[in-house]
Parts: C-alpha cells; sequence; structure tokens
C-alpha cells in the first residue's frame, strides 16, 4: 500500500514529493547562479530531454516561456529555463483530463 504523505501551509496543501522537488528546483537554480552556469537550455537540448510535444505543450499552456536569443535583431535560437522546465516535467500530468 502506497501512502502519501501530505503538508499543510497556511494558504495550500501539498504532497511531500511535490514539496521536495520545488525545493529541488530552487536549489538547482541557485547553485547554477552560485558557479556562473545559465539555468536555461536550448530548445534543441529541451526538446530532446523532455520531449518535443511536452514543451510545445507546456509553452502553449503558459506553464514555460522560451527566451529568443540573438543579436543585431535576429533570433538565432530559443532557449527555456530548466527549473521551469523541470517543475513541468514532475508534475501529474493533466492533458487527458477534459478542462
Amino acid at each position: 500500500m502506497n501512502e502519501v504523505v501530505q503538508i499543510q501551509f497556511a494558504d495550500k496543501m501539498l504532497s511531500f514529493d511535490t514539496f521536495l522537488s520545488a525545493i529541488r528546483n530552487v536549489v538547482k537554480e541557485e547553485v547554477c547562479k552560485a558557479v556562473g552556469k545559465r539555468p536555461f537550455l536550448t530548445q534543441a537540448k529541451a526538446y530532446d530531454i523532455y520531449g518535443r510535444k511536452n514543451v510545445e505543450r507546456w509553452k502553449r499552456e503558459g506553464k514555460v516561456k522560451d527566451f529568443a536569443r540573438g543579436s543585431n535583431g535576429k533570433i538565432t535560437r530559443h532557449e527555456y529555463k530548466v527549473s521551469e522546465l523541470e517543475a513541468c516535467a514532475c508534475q501529474v500530468q493533466d492533458y487527458l483530463c477534459p478542462k
């Protein structure tokens, strides 16, 4: 029997796994800042790791934001924040549920 542990906050209740995922994402982003590593993935790398359709769906739903990079007014690549991608990947998928 799988028991789900819940944590009650003043404004909401979360599962322990969701709470740990949120903390992990924040810590990962802060470590990236501390060591000088950019907390972004290129679009190609994000598609490779998380799946093209997942990333496109998250973008369409507004869960992740793409950052256009380039110079002289030309966009040469799109990047996504690792923390946003990880947060979406850790959530229980709801794409089959009616809205």
